[in-house]
């Protein structure tokens, strides 16, 4: 019987062992998340995935954009949850007819953001997200009902648990500093209702527009209390015609981005609108990785958001532009991880070393059946 025993575990520990070695992420990654290291991170850390372990609660993304495609198949029925502040639906409906998405926009961002698709595998393919649809059909709206849109976040992040959101959205006008911006109802209210994001440890990542500037930033991205993104390409480079200057926070990849589309289909798109979801999607890997370590998201900085934008530019890839004369940083979820765990005296297990470590403890059990 002591031998049967044995035998059992052996087989147990080898396939267990064979499993680790030859264990993939689900899904072919896209260029871009290759590029900013996620299939590395997925294959190290497979439970950094935007999924909560030990209260099995699931990050919710909030897309503030043209709505969703709620059946869209890339998302796998995770969009979980909405509301319309646009034209084309009912005023404030959160019926998910209303929020559905017309344009497509908004879908391709939260594809990059957490798409299940085999061949367009976004950032956190376990996340669930929740529409907040403030533009039309044609992609057209106003700032007054982007800002009802973030303020109703901010009343329901904490019932619908929104940890992130993305807003793919700014003015064709750029400014230098948030002192410039028009003394207007509607950007007052955005700037107010991003404070109240931040103070609830919610990460909003913004596009920094796509007029090409290197001396301003569009409205809302201008805006301290928000994280503003710029674009690059594939090559590593800033994509020309991202707006940037001095505040620009972090850039990522923007440029020839495959994500998905309206009516179930998939695009390939460009834009600063396509780099700000990789940030909001790396916010919530970091956020899974600290929660293994502390309650304190804060830590020593004013907010959570700010704490991810250190580290995010810590560990990012320095990318010289010589246009503005300044140097930006790519981001790298992978390295930003792996800076968390080591924060915490921790290192990431690579799987061969829990494979090595499997095969040590067969090695050691078979000496004992021997013996």
């Amino acid at each position: 019987m002591r031998r049967v025993i044995g035998r059992r575990w052996r087989t147990a520990l080898a396939a267990l062992v064979l499993f680790v070695f030859t264990a993939t992420p689900a899904g072919a990654m896209t260029i871009a998340t290759e590029l900013i290291g996620v299939d590395h991170l997925n294959a190290m850390a497979p439970n950094i995935d935007g999924v909560n372990d030990l209260t099995g609660a699931v990050q919710r993304v909030a897309i503030v954009d043209t709505g969703l495609d709620v059946d869209h198949p890339g998302l796998g029925g995770r969009v979980v949850a909405g509301v319309n502040y646009a034209a084309g639906g009912a005023w404030g409906s959160t019926s998910p007819g209303a929020y559905e998405d017309g344009n497509g926009h908004g879908t391709f961002a939260a594809g990059v953001i957490g798409s299940n698709r085999p061949d367009r595998v976004g950032i956190a393919p376990l996340i669930e997200f929740v529409a907040v649809r403030v533009l039309a059909d044609d992609g057209n709206g106003g700032f007054l009902d982007v800002a009802r849109g973030l303020e109703w976040v901010a009343r329901n992040a904490a019932n619908l648990n929104i940890t992130a959101v993305n807003v793919s959205i700014g003015t064709s006008s750029v400014f230098e500093n948030p002192q410039q911006v028009t003394d207007y109802t509607a950007f007052k209210r955005i700037e107010a209702a991003l404070d109240d994001l931040e103070s609830l440890d919610i990460v909003t990542a913004i596009a920094s527009g796509n007029g090409g500037s290197t001396t301003g930033l569009s409205v809302p991205a201008i805006y301290e209390q928000s994280i503003s993104v710029g674009a690059t390409t594939d090559a590593d480079a800033v994509w020309h015609d991202t707006n940037r200057n001095a505040l620009l926070d972090l850039m990522a990849p923007g440029a020839s981005i495959d994500s998905l589309w309206m009516a179930g289909g998939t695009r390939n798109g460009t834009g600063t609108s396509f780099a700000s979801p990789m940030v909001a999607g790396a916010a919530v890997l970091l956020r899974d990785a600290y929660e293994q370590f502390t309650d304190d998201l804060a830590g020593d900085f004013p907010s959570f958001q700010d704490r991810v934008v250190d580290v995010l530019q810590q560990t990012g890839t320095p990318i010289y532009d010589p246009d503005s004369s300044r140097t930006y940083f790519r981001i790298n979820v992978d390295a930003a991880v792996e800076a968390v765990y080591a924060e915490f005296g921790h290192s990431v297990p690579e799987p061969a070393s829990l494979g090595l470590l499997l095969a040590g403890t067969l090695v050691c059990l078979q000496r004992r059946e021997t013996a």
